[in-house]
């Protein structure tokens, strides 16, 4: 009995190092969960998006303050600043797979829109990212909690 256990210890961790993981806001997950059959339409933007949402400081410095939009509540509007900048951490394909949000996503060489619409629930997310002189740069950043 003591080696059948050990045994099944040893195949969950051999398993669990042979899978390739990602990071999101909530913490490692399978690649199985991003959406595989997403595609890019500018490659160098796919390259700028993995590195803006897994680096804070680099992302500070890929957003044009100030930036239009802001977040919204009951309690008001908040303008985004460098001092208030919540980062963006988790990744659009992610929640793309696991969501019944309507999505909107716009994009072609030299700019990206996302958007993430909750049904019945007062949540919406906007985000848009444009080229400029070879670089790309954070340029409206939308929520609405209400």
């Amino acid at each position: 009995m003591k080696y059948i256990f050990i045994g099944l210890i040893l195949l969950t961790i051999a398993y669990s190092c042979s899978q390739k993981r990602a990071f999101n806001n909530v913490g490692l997950v399978s690649n199985k969960e991003i959406k595989n059959d997403f595609v890019f339409k500018s490659k160098d933007f796919e390259a700028f998006y993995n590195k803006f949402i897994t680096d804070t400081v680099y992302q500070l410095t890929k957003v044009r303050f100030p930036i239009k939009g802001k977040y919204s509540d009951f309690d008001g509007d908040i303008e985004w600043t460098k001092e208030k900048w919540t980062s963006i951490k988790w990744d659009f394909r992610i929640e793309m797979n696991k969501s019944d949000d309507s999505i909107s996503i716009e994009q072609d060489t030299n700019k990206f829109f996302f958007g993430s619409y909750c049904r019945d629930c007062g949540f919406s997310f906007e985000m848009e990212f444009e080229k400029n002189q070879n670089e790309w740069f954070l340029v409206y950043r939308q929520e609405n909690n209400y």
